[in-house]
């Protein structure tokens, strides 16, 4: 196995080991400008408290997730006229930003549905059983700003802070 290693070519050992980051949660952000500098710090300083002490118990997957939403929304039509200017990936940045939207928009029609909605914003129901689907992130936090649209289409109370905070680390809590 280590003659095999020897002959593959350190650029490539290089991004197979960059996409296994990107799609475990686990890269941290650029340090090319100084937004990206100010999140490492934060992420370094979170790694440095207790995990019972800590506000996010795990600050890169938060971020990571964070910038996942945002690409996988329609959100993310905003990195198409970057990816364009800068020669970036655009039929990447689209096919993104259609996933996303498909994705929202799915949510939204489940919290519609009161055959399919629980009562709360991250139930869902199917066969006679109600199911919690906060740790199916990312589809929870799709499932949050749905009911938020839908609450704001209908002219109901916004979604409270409690809320908010429960969908945004609903990746990293346990449920069901």
């Amino acid at each position: 196995a280590q003659r095999g290693a020897e002959k593959l070519p350190p650029k490539l050992i290089e991004a197979a080991v960059d996409k296994a980051l990107d799609v475990t949660f686990a890269n941290n952000p650029p340090t090319d400008t100084n937004f990206g500098r100010m999140l490492n710090q934060l992420i370094q300083f979170g790694n440095k408290l207790p995990p019972t002490m800590s506000p996010a118990a795990f600050p890169r997957f938060m971020y990571n997730n964070l910038k996942f939403l945002y690409q996988y929304s329609p959100l993310g039509a905003l990195d198409i006229p970057r990816q364009a200017y800068r020669g970036g990936n655009v039929p990447r940045a689209i096919a993104r930003t259609m996933i996303g939207t498909s994705m929202f928009l799915l949510a939204y029609q489940i919290r519609k549905d009161q055959n399919l909605a629980g009562g709360k914003w991250y139930e869902l129901k199917a066969r006679n059983r109600t199911f919690d689907m906060r740790p199916f992130g990312p589809f929870s936090t799709y499932l949050f700003f749905g009911e938020a649209a839908r609450r704001w289409a209908n002219g109901e109370r916004p979604m409270s802070f409690r809320e908010w905070a429960e969908a945004l680390g609903s990746s990293t809590a346990p449920g069901g």
